[in-house]
């Protein structure tokens, strides 16, 4: 049986805020220490799982390629969510239609789309309690006729966008 730890509201809060495609508490702190450990946890080595034979792992199913845009590495959501950005600053009279014609709901791969309006993403997140769209103050992007929050759930279909 997994052991419980109870983390503070504080601590939550800021690891939700390193969270892509909010899964659980686990899930972040594995990828964070897969970060900091240097651990590619798709890289099939033993350091990716764990060694002991009393304890049965399976290995992540997650994958944390980085791109290059504009000169700085990006994971999968914080790429799209660079993208998006900077297409609306060099755009700066765009609506929200006018975005959606430049990036359509099927780059995303399911109906939510590559964003959504702030009010919409944040009903998601009360109504889910996951952490579906990038929702910090300064993630947010402002257009011509809304404020968007673009989708942390960004896995293979990243090739599509």
């Amino acid at each position: 049986m997994p052991e419980v730890i109870k983390v503070p509201t504080a601590l939550y809060t800021r690891l939700a805020k390193h969270a892509r495609g909010f899964d659980t508490p686990a899930n972040v702190i594995e990828m964070l220490l897969n970060y900091y450990e240097g651990v590619d946890a798709d890289d099939g080595s033993e350091d990716s799982q764990s060694s002991s034979a009393d304890t049965p792992s399976a290995p992540s199913s997650r994958k944390y390629e980085k791109y290059l845009f504009e000169n700085r590495e990006y994971g999968k959501g914080r790429l799209v969510l660079a993208v998006v950005t900077a297409h609306a600053k060099s755009n700066p009279h765009m609506t929200y239609s006018d975005l959606l014609a430049t990036f359509p709901k099927r780059l995303q791969g399911s109906s939510r789309g590559v964003f959504d309006t702030k009010e919409r993403a944040d009903e998601i997140f009360n109504r889910e309690g996951r952490k579906r769209h990038f929702i910090s103050p300064d993630e947010l992007i402002t257009l011509e006729d809304a404020v968007i929050a673009v989708s942390t759930q960004w896995g293979v279909n990243t090739d599509n966008f």
